[in-house]
């Protein structure tokens, strides 16, 4: 029997081997990415696995479908898509999604891996002074990188940003990305749970303009 809003981690990397996006979380998930009860050594091979079919933030259906509610009809680009989990899982919510990605940083991994959603190959600024959008998404961007600060610095402070992943002093983007990130009020709760020992999440805000 699978806890509620979970499914067994076979079942589900079955989903994502056959480009499938999965209903429910695998089981050994939590939000907030603590899970004691689980199995560690199990879990962190099945983020393995995952990771290596090119899934960071877990993709499922059940918190994608909240994210889509909240994005309506609304054009979005997403920047470092890899090989498109995201967008393909908002496609399946009748989003309209541009997913770019050139492969660096992150995506060097996934430049072997076959894509499972029409990728065009931009890297992140470029993508923004190219492409028209309403709403821009980057998940999971390289902590050891600038680019999701200059992407934002492009993008604007008018129009809002997606951001899915871990927080200040985790494993993305910079602290000079959260430092003039702004969250929207009214703020969704979007249920996406983690691995052990990851703590991503969905935050929906505005770029701020520097203060220097």
């Amino acid at each position: 029997m699978r806890t509620l809003g979970t499914m067994p981690i076979e079942e589900f990397i079955g989903c994502i081997k056959n480009g499938e996006i999965p209903l429910y979380a695998p089981e050994g998930t939590s939000r907030g990415g603590w899970d004691f009860k689980r199995d560690y050594f199990k879990t962190f091979q099945a983020k393995t696995r995952c990771n290596k079919l090119g899934m960071w933030a877990i993709v499922y259906h059940e918190w994608v479908k909240e994210l889509a509610k909240w994005i309506g009809n609304r054009q979005c680009l997403e920047i470092m898509a890899g090989v498109g989990w995201l967008a393909k899982g908002l496609k399946q919510c009748d989003v309209n999604i541009i997913a770019t990605d050139n492969f660096s940083g992150y995506g060097k991994q996934h430049a072997k891996i076959e894509p499972v959603f029409p990728i065009s190959n931009y890297e992140a600024s470029e993508a923004i002074m190219n492409i028209n959008a309403d709403i821009l998404i980057a998940s999971w961007p390289p902590y050891a990188s600038d680019s999701i600060v200059k992407a934002s610095d492009i993008w604007g402070t008018e129009k809002p940003i997606i951001y899915i992943g871990e927080d200040q002093g985790g494993c993305n983007a910079t602290d000079a990305f959260f430092e003039r990130f702004k969250l929207i009020q009214n703020h969704p709760d979007i249920p996406l749970k983690s691995w052990s020992g990851i703590h991503d999440s969905v935050k929906i805000g505005y770029w701020q303009p520097t203060t220097k």
